[in-house]
């Protein structure tokens, strides 16, 4: 039996401290105006958002409570990579999934031709192995919350896809 808050939600949900990405998706929402979104990774802020905001989403997660929790609401929600429609096209994919799923999405991301930007959360936390360097065609802008929690955006081209500071956030690293 799994533990559920009386919300529905899994327990062991912080809504404060895990939603510093929000701003940053936002922001790239409205400069992007993505018909659909691929999201490495289901959670309560960020597929919540893009549906609200009227985005078809395609959740890639594992089996779990999250993945449970999410996948009436989702259309597309698939328990992996080869479960998908990769056909598609996206224009932003955002990764925040388990902390073995997260480097392998955004390589696959960024091969892809259709991708525009890539955003991941939690880009302060080494224990992911986070690219250290990024394809030629390729720029990432790192994020820093007030909280001290990172999110970076990679955006295809020479520059950031916007510059400058976002609600709660500054610009901590370029290149």
């Amino acid at each position: 039996m799994t533990d559920k808050r009386k919300d529905g939600m899994p327990k062991g949900v912080v809504k404060e401290s895990t939603s510093s990405h929000v701003p940053i998706l936002r922001k790239a929402v409205e400069i992007l105006s993505p018909k659909s979104v691929l999201e490495f990774g289901c959670g309560q802020f960020s597929t919540l958002m893009f549906l609200d905001m009227g985005i078809e989403v395609t959740v890639i997660d594992e089996p779990g409570d999250w993945f449970n929790w999410i996948a009436p609401l989702v259309p597309r929600a698939h328990n992996g990579i080869d479960e998908a429609d990769t056909d598609q096209e996206f224009k932003l994919v955002f990764v925040d999934g388990s902390r073995r799923s997260r480097r392998p999405a955004i390589e696959w991301s960024l091969e892809r031709d259709d991708v525009q930007t890539i955003i991941y959360h939690d880009a302060d936390d080494p224990t992911y192995n986070w690219p250290k360097t990024m394809p030629k065609r390729w720029h990432r802008t790192t994020y820093r919350h007030r909280t001290g929690r990172e999110t970076c955006m990679i955006t295809r081209g020479d520059k950031p896809l916007f510059a400058g500071t976002v609600k709660d956030h500054v610009i901590s690293k370029i290149g």
